[in-house]
């Protein structure tokens, strides 16, 4: 079974892995502080990932949910 932490992003690349970073943020408050965390936690890994990270979820991470939700 696959897991996918990092929803519609790589959990790993080039060797490094942030799954866990990833994990985290989905079990945190999905806040600006969680969102920014990630990008802490990703970026002690890969710096420039995570600030595309945190960017990322910051912008486009709650109209995936709105996405989500509809579906589901």
């Amino acid at each position: 079974m696959t897991i996918d932490h990092c929803s519609l992003w790589p959990d790993r690349l080039f060797g490094l892995d942030w799954s866990a970073c990833c994990a985290a943020h989905d079990a945190s408050a999905l806040d600006l502080a969680a969102h920014l965390e990630l990008g802490r936690c990703v970026g002690a890994i890969w710096p420039g990932m995570g600030v595309v990270m945190a960017t990322g979820v910051i912008l486009f991470g709650r109209a995936y949910g709105w996405f989500q939700r509809r579906r589901g």
